[in-house]
């Protein structure tokens, strides 16, 4: 989030499909990493204040939701 980044111990490369949500918000800087409906990680002080820019107004809370595939050993 506007070049801070946080590193976690978290996972999804076992070939299964998983699900994973980011929550920030932008007053405290606070962060949730939920994967496959658990939390997984989370902590304050990322990126406080930072805003992002958008059409019709700045955003300050942020939710993501990521689904990937992948690729079993051996598989093409």
């Amino acid at each position: 989030m506007n070049g801070e980044r946080i590193v976690t111990d978290i996972t999804a490369n076992d070939g299964f499909w998983h699900s994973i949500c980011v929550m920030w918000h932008s007053s405290n800087g606070e962060w949730s990493i939920y994967i496959d409906a658990q939390l997984g990680d989370n902590g304050t002080g990322l990126a406080n204040g930072t805003f992002i820019p958008g059409k019709k107004k700045k955003i300050e809370e942020m939710d993501y939701m990521l689904a990937l595939p992948q690729r079993r050993s051996g598989s093409k």
